[in-house]
């Protein structure tokens, strides 16, 4: 039984309430874009760090790891969050952080579902998707007809205000970065048995 927990964005109480209801034995995926945007990255991390899990590369895991690269790639990470990650560890990416981010896999199948960050570009195989197209995609994956791929694909990165359910696509990022909610889907054999929502604000 595997938890896919949407883009988490630095919040820690959320994320904490969300693990503590999983059922026994559910190992958690969390979807990517771990710190930016919330308030509490660094307790994210502490949690995690001490929780089995899967672990998926976000965009926002990619900028974080791209600011310490270049100034313009800093720039760009910190309005688009990064700040508020920068506060949480008291105004400086720890190493252990940045490796912790840089150790997440760009895709993971497993018990019969592919977990990737945004979606896949269709009409390709795995083995030709590109780090941009699975951390980025939006319409392209969104909005197609058929996916190509024979089994559903679980995925954040594209806000919704509830879990976005289809046989070949289960999206499961609800706004924790915009303010509203995380959410954790349960699936077993493939498809969704139970959510959890925790409402930002709690």
């Amino acid at each position: 039984m595997l938890a896919a927990i949407g883009d988490v964005h630095g919040q820690y109480s959320a994320l904490r309430k969300i693990i503590e209801e999983l059922p026994s034995g559910c190992l958690p995926v969390v979807i990517g874009d771990i710190f930016d945007k919330g308030p509490n990255s660094r307790e994210v991390l502490r949690l995690l760090q001490d929780t089995e899990h899967i672990r998926i590369l976000g965009n926002h895991d990619r900028m974080a790891i791209d600011a310490h690269s270049s100034q313009t790639s800093r720039l760009r990470w910190l309005l688009s969050g990064g700040r508020f990650t920068l506060d949480s560890f008291g105004g400086r990416m720890p190493d252990e952080a940045l490796e912790f981010l840089a150790g997440a896999q760009l895709w993971a199948e497993e018990e019969g579902m592919l977990f990737v960050h945004a979606g896949i570009r269709p009409g390709r195989a795995l083995s030709e998707q590109t780090e941009r197209d699975l951390t980025t995609i939006r319409h392209p994956f969104l909005l197609a007809s058929e996916t190509g791929f024979d089994t559903p694909i679980v995925f954040g990165h594209t806000p919704l205000l509830r879990p976005w359910v289809r046989p070949d696509r289960i999206g499961c990022d609800t706004g924790a970065g915009l303010g509203f909610s995380l959410t954790a889907i349960v699936l077993e054999g493939g498809r969704p048995i139970h959510e959890i929502s925790v409402a930002i604000d709690d």
